[in-house]
């Protein structure tokens, strides 16, 4: 501190405190980015996780492939989750790492509609429909829900009489077929794989002939080429009991008729890039007088659209396991408070409104543009768009985003005060769905939904109009499982008869549909709710008719709203849609959308300013354009190594039996990568796969080579120092635990002779020995001209040392270029290479900084110049021992 900031007056002693004590901040840790499937979370954009419990907060735990229960409804889990096992492994000893989630992305965006386009395609969706009858005859003005849609590349029809009751049917499409109790049918379906098919199926949960139990939920049993004996030719989609209840009435007491017609060929197209979740529009109250509440042209309503509330990234996830609700909604407190407040929660889909289960919750927020509790800026708006172009993602929106699952998307008029400052959410919308037109008598079928050829039949009268499912909500408090008026949530309602069970159902109504278009299908507001003081019901029209509570806010202010419309973008009949199958064969970023995936995942993390790592893979992924393409990569940024799996090595969750019932062959795998002419220190390849103990599935799943080594590095810094190889008995002991996940077997057991190949191919081995067990036996990495970066230490090493003293560098930045400032430099790095050299990455080391580096003519052009002349430690690799056998009289002190 100069003097010249003490303030003398009149003679005296000023005393002031300066605190030189302060440690420096430490520079933030640097991981791997690790590019992979997780079952869960945001989706095409680097994330980083500090712990393993964080990675399962945020991505779930790792799979491991097995298929079983209801998949469509699930979520296919495919092959293992590579890429959470290689967290799961890293994760284990050291920290932190940013994992990259591989979803659907076609070349171009949503515009492509050429041979790679993302999602996928199934032969004909198959609606299934039930509709109330009266002995032989359908009900007056009767609705026919859509029940069930099942997707074929055969044919699906029903089995048995005629609605008359006159004739025997078997597998005839758009015929009014007499249907049992629940709602019970049989079905025949057809095919190519599979024959013929008959089932007996009904839609009473409970039962063991419940439509889900009985047909195929999994789509992967359709692909010929992974099942070539017992495949099928269909799999059932979405199922909507519960709505067809709501529709028709309690199953059990009523007389049933059915109808299978093929619907749209649109409406069994999936190829369709990845998409995010979002909610309606939040809507607010009704201000004006209530006989004016009236639904205009396009069902649209005098109420203002406030927000949407929108997933982070693509996905279904989101749409299948969370829900919004608003609650606490408050008037102002005073004349001075012009804006009134509420809480946003983003619970478990699953759980029930007695006892929410919150995953996030932001509670006094505003409308108030100015507001530090401004919906927008407590949540965040930002959202992220891949442009080609530039090979970046470019970053939209106002406020960062606090929240780990959603964004806010603002109506601009809020965003710029412009509505009245009074508005509170008070309701959304629902999904557009269409209206479709009534059919008799043989009429043809709404071609809006239907194949425009289709006509429905019987031998008696009957009219009928088909409708679509809506998303479940609370109509009736006598239907909730709270306690009292005041704790009721009203809009969505995911429970079953006001009980607290789960309503599965719900998933179908909210995943991403070609079904939805038209106009909305409902407006939900608590202005319509209407009632006594003990009991209340939502009643669409009383607010227009004056029959809707006053001042509901009294009693009702809370309602949960769904996200919809997520997709992953992902071919759910492939197992693994990232294998060698999808990715080989001479795909192309424009005629694969998984290789198109995975490409825009490694350019994403190419920028050293925007993604932090020292280490890269992309485990399972063997393909030479996307493996070379990371090496690019990291050989560009120069401060990451790639770890890359090999083609011709075991994969067991390719299409070719062959390959999947085979073991990797050395000679292949070395032919393969001396072919490839690879020379970069900043690639490394292990051989061959490995089968892990997985203690969170209480199961045992093969492993590509890179997993494991990325664990060991993980392992090995922790134990000793990153320059410290990652390899031997010490280090690289997989049977020990090295790999950070329990390793048990190779898929091949290599002798001497194969690790002398791989090791001249720069292939590191991981071998199995019969007293140490199963060891990574090598560090070389791709580098072919010797020096020692065609070692892992000493290539780690240099990335650790490039990017530390860096880091030191960036603090004189703009400083003035004097001898004072080079020595503020120099003390940091030299005591910063000494300790490196004591820690044994070092052998010798020199720093020069003075005239004769940063001449006065780099002065002049604001250059500072440094050389850093290093000597790194090798490590023993090979060692040679004479045993000399000598004669009874030989001295060995001689």
């Amino acid at each position: 501190m100069s003097v010249s900031k003490f303030r003398f007056v009149s003679p005296g002693v000023q005393v002031a405190e300066i605190d030189n004590s302060q440690l420096p901040r430490l520079p933030e840790a640097i991981g791997p980015v690790v590019i992979g499937r997780s079952v869960r979370g945001p989706m095409m954009r680097p994330v980083k996780v500090n712990s393993f419990s964080d990675f399962v907060d945020v991505f779930g735990e790792p799979h491991n492939g097995n298929q079983a229960g209801d998949v469509w409804r699930e979520g296919p889990k495919g092959a293992p989750t590579y890429g959470a096992y290689a967290a799961q492994a890293y994760l284990r000893n050291s920290s932190p790492l940013t994992f990259v989630r591989l979803g659907g992305y076609q070349y171009g965006g949503d515009e492509n509609t050429g041979t790679g386009e993302a999602g996928w395609k199934y032969g004909t969706a198959y609606g299934l429909f039930l509709v109330k009858t009266s002995g032989s005859t359908t009900v007056a003005n009767a609705k026919a829900p859509l029940t069930a849609i099942i997707y074929s590349t055969g044919s699906v029809g029903l089995s048995g009489q005629e609605l008359s009751g006159t004739t025997v049917l078997n597998n005839v499409t758009g015929t009014l077929v007499k249907a049992g109790a629940n709602g019970l049918v049989t079905l025949v379906l057809s095919g190519a794989n599979s024959g013929v098919v008959t089932a007996s199926a009904n839609f009473d949960k409970d039962s063991s002939k419940y439509i889900r139990k009985v047909l195929n939920t999994n789509p992967v049993r359709t692909n010929t080429t992974l099942v070539p004996t017992g495949s099928l030719s269909y799999f059932l989609g979405e199922t909507y009991a519960s709505w067809t209840e709501y529709t028709l009435g309690d199953f059990s007491g009523s007389e049933y008729a059915a109808f299978v017609a093929p619907l749209k060929d649109s409406y069994s197209d999936y190829n369709e890039n990845a998409q995010d979740a979002e909610s309606g529009w939040v809507v607010s109250q009704h201000l004006a007088a209530s006989g004016s509440f009236v639904t205009s042209s396009g069902g649209v309503y005098p109420v203002t659209n406030l927000f949407k509330v929108k997933a982070l990234t693509e996905g279904e996830w989101n749409s299948l396991n969370l829900k919004v609700s608003i609650e606490d909604i408050k008037l102002p407190t005073n004349k001075y408070t012009k804006f009134g407040t509420f809480t946003l929660s983003i619970r478990r889909m699953g759980d029930n409104d007695n006892a929410p289960v919150n995953v996030e919750r932001f509670s006094g927020l505003s409308l108030d543009p100015t507001s530090e509790n401004y919906i927008a800026r407590r949540i965040g708006d930002k959202y992220t768009e891949w442009s080609y172009e530039k090979k970046t993602f470019l970053e939209y929106g106002n406020y960062d985003n606090n929240s780990k699952f959603i964004r806010i998307e603002m109506n601009p008029d809020v965003d710029n005060g412009l509505v009245e400052s009074d508005l509170l959410p008070y309701g959304f919308y629902g999904r557009k769905v269409l209206t479709l037109s009534s059919v008799s008598n043989g009429g043809g079928l709404d071609s809006a939904l239907f194949a425009a050829d289709q006509v429905l039949t019987a031998s008696t009268s009957f009219a009928l109009t088909a409708t679509l499912p809506q998303i479940p909500m609370l109509y009736s408090s006598s239907n909730s499982v709270t306690p009292s008026l005041t704790s009721l949530y009203w809009g969505l309602d995911t429970g079953i008869d006001g009980t607290k069970r789960y309503n599965e159902d719900v998933v179908d109504t909210v995943r991403y549909s070609r079904l939805e278009s038209g106009s909305y299908s409902f407006l939900f507001t608590l202005d319509e709710i209407s009632g006594t003081s003990t009991s209340s019901v939502w009643v669409p029209g009383c607010r227009a008719a004056g029959t809707s509570k006053s001042n509901i806010l009294g009693t009702h202010n809370k309602f949960t709203l769904p996200m919809v419309g997520g997709f992953d973008g992902l071919d759910i009949t492939v197992k693994d849609q990232f294998s060698s199958d999808t990715l080989g064969n001479g795909a192309t970023e424009n005629t694969s959308y998984a290789y198109n995936s995975v490409k825009v995942a490694i350019e994403s993390i190419a920028d050293p300013e925007v993604v932090e790592m020292n280490l890269a893979a992309v485990p399972g992924v063997e393909t030479e354009g996307l493996t070379n393409l990371l090496i690019e990569k990291c050989e560009t940024r120069g401060d990451a190594l790639a770890i890359i799996d090999l083609e011709g090595d075991y994969n067991p969750y390719q299409a070719s039996i062959s390959v999947r019932n085979g073991r990797p062959n050395v000679d292949t795998v070395v032919n393969n990568m001396k072919e490839r002419a690879l020379n970069s220190s900043y690639g490394c390849a292990y051989f061959p796969w490995v089968l892990a103990k997985d203690s969170i599935n209480n199961s045992q799943v093969w492993l590509p080579p890179s997993i494991a080594a990325l664990g060991t590095f993980s392992s090995a810094q922790r134990s000793t120092e990153l320059w410290f190889a990652p390899a031997g008995f010490n280090r690289g002991g997989l049977s020990n635990g090295s790999a950070g996940l329990p390793i048990v077997q190779t898929s091949l057991r290599l002798n001497s002779k194969d690790r002398d190949a791989l090791y001249e191919a720069n292939i590191n081995p991981i071998a199995t020995f019969p007293a140490e067990g199963i060891v990574i036996f090598g560090q070389k990495t791709l580098q072919v001209t010797p020096s020692a970066l065609d070692r892992i230490n000493v290539r780690r090493l240099m990335i650790y040392l490039k990017k530390e003293i860096s880091r030191m560098a960036s603090v004189v930045l703009f400083d003035p270029n004097i001898q004072v400032t080079w020595k503020r430099f120099t003390n940091q790095a030299e005591p910063f290479l000494a300790s490196v050299k004591s820690r044994f990455g070092l052998s010798e080391y020199r720093l020069i900084l003075d005239e004769t580096t940063t001449t006065p003519e780099l002065v002049d052009r604001n250059v500072v110049y440094a050389k850093i002349m290093l000597k790194p430690a090798r490590a023993i690799e090979f060692i040679a021992l004479d045993f000399v056998i000598t004669n009874t009289g030989a001295s060995f002190n001689d």
